[in-house]
């Protein structure tokens, strides 16, 4: 099983956010977990923007039929 990091709107206040959701991600992996980053749509767009945050698996949350347009490229 994967560990999802589970990142809600009300952590998007938080000063250095992604630095947040890498240092979270890659603790989980040296400990030799899968892990990955787990929000919303809105907030995936937001987080991988960022180059470090797009080189996780995502795990979107979307509540519609449309599916997920997520931009990963770094």
């Amino acid at each position: 099983m994967k560990v999802w990091y589970d990142v809600e709107a009300k952590m998007l206040k938080a000063k250095n956010l992604s630095l947040i959701v890498t240092t979270f991600v890659e603790r989980v992996r040296a400990a030799g977990y899968d892990c990955g980053v787990y929000a919303s749509e809105s907030t995936l767009k937001t987080l991988c923007t960022k180059p470090a945050i797009a080189n996780y698996p995502h795990w979107t949350a979307k509540w519609s039929k449309q599916p997920p347009i997520i931009r990963t490229e770094i």
